[in-house]
């Protein structure tokens, strides 16, 4: 029920963004979605209409290829959006200022299809088609599949509107809506992996663990200029632990050589679960 309630809501939030800033200002963002803009436009088709007359041949390909359970979610999500779309599209735009328009429909958009896409629905569309193509062909990936059928989207807009400005504008869209589905589907709590390498590496490590309760783990290394060798720490740190460790090692060796990187997803003891 969870889930069901929190795709009602992404569904809502995609709906918001194409009916009050995409739509009315002809910013056709790739997908289905960028067509039902161009067919609202170039036949007079209401776009909550084109959403679901584009995704039918599409999840009727899917439900033999891919399979029952995923398809009857995909038409979930797509008539809800559908729905959404109808009650919200009489109000019209929202801001006729294609930047702003461009930013605030991706972020209500992309926002709106993470919460959709991280409990496991879809709002069929290229998702389903590109699923479909790399099935076929794996060597391609589901994201350049994406980014090329947007990119044919984005193209025709262009052409049909006849605004080489309009499609930059659905490029903006479409890189701000790509942004925030990343990190709500794979989350906001990115951790961070900081290297070590000191003369008093074994005291640095007894800091971390003692203070910040971090595992960390010991390499041995040999520099290659000077002939040394040393222990060379790592360790997986949380964001708001960086400047804790920082103030460790520049208090126990100024001069020690230090590398952080950002680290996407952990799995493990002090994160999160293995949930595969």
């Amino acid at each position: 029920m969870k889930k069901f309630l929190l795709m009602l809501t992404g569904t809502l939030l995609m709906a918001l963004g194409l009916d009050f800033f995409l739509i009315p200002n002809k910013i056709a963002a790739g997908g289905v979605s960028g067509l039902a803009t161009i067919f609202e436009y170039l036949f007079k088709i209401r776009a909550s209409y084109s959403v679901v007359l584009l995704n039918i041949p599409i999840l009727l390909i899917a439900f033999f290829k891919v399979g029952r359970r995923y398809v009857f979610r995909s038409i979930a999500g797509t008539v809800m959006l559908s729905v959404w779309m109808n009650v919200f599209e009489i109000y019209g735009a929202w801001s006729t200022d294609l930047f702003s328009s461009s930013i605030l429909g991706g972020i209500l958009a992309g926002t709106g299809m993470g919460l959709v896409m991280k409990y496991s629905y879809t709002t069929g569309g290229v998702d389903v088609v590109a699923g479909m193509m790399n099935r076929k062909n794996p060597h391609l990936s589901l994201g350049s599949i994406i980014l090329a059928i947007d990119a044919v989207v984005v193209a025709a807009s262009g052409i049909i509107f006849r605004s080489i400005d309009l499609a930059l504008y659905a490029v903006v869209s479409i890189a701000v809506s790509s942004k925030i589905v990343d990190n709500i589907v794979e989350g906001l709590d990115f951790a961070k992996e900081i290297v070590i390498i000191s003369e008093n590496s074994e005291k640095i490590a007894r800091e971390i663990m003692d203070k910040l309760s971090r595992g960390v783990t010991g390499f041995e290394v040999k520099g290659m200029y000077t002939n040394k060798r040393n222990l060379m720490l790592m360790c997986i740190i949380k964001k708001n632990e960086l400047l804790k460790i920082e103030k460790i090692v520049k208090e126990t060796d100024k001069n020690a050589f230090v590398i952080l990187s950002d680290v996407k997803k952990v799995y493990g003891e002090g994160f999160e679960n293995i949930k595969i």
